[in-house]
């Protein structure tokens, strides 16, 4: 069959639906699919492992770095909140401590 005759036998499938008489478009495709050497497979798959493996667990030591960072940043705000909140009321008592005295000697 030639390239012409082939593309028109599939317009005129793609026109109508399967029947019951008719191939599945899937029929025969595993004859179609080449026969893998493993050996290749798992050539193939070393070479792409060692290179990009490097580079992961650069990214993955990165990411470590960065999140044990983001842990001593949170500690270190929240000692600076509590330090914040103390001071706040230190202000809070002294205003007090004013008012009361006012309210004692209001001379």
């Amino acid at each position: 069959m030639s390239g012409a005759e082939d593309e028109e036998q599939r317009a005129a499938v793609r026109g109508r639906a399967l029947g019951a008489g008719d191939a599945s478009p899937d029929e025969g495709v595993e004859a179609d699919l080449p026969i893998i050497d493993e050996r290749a497979v798992e050539q193939l798959t070393k070479g792409l492992i060692s290179h990009y493996l490097p580079d992961l667990q650069r990214s993955k030591s990165a990411l470590q770095e960065l999140t044990q960072n983001q842990v001593v940043l949170l500690e270190t705000l929240e000692q600076e909140i509590t330090k914040f909140k103390e001071c706040n009321s230190i202000l809070d008592i002294n205003a007090l401590v004013s008012t009361i005295n006012v309210s004692i000697n209001p001379y």
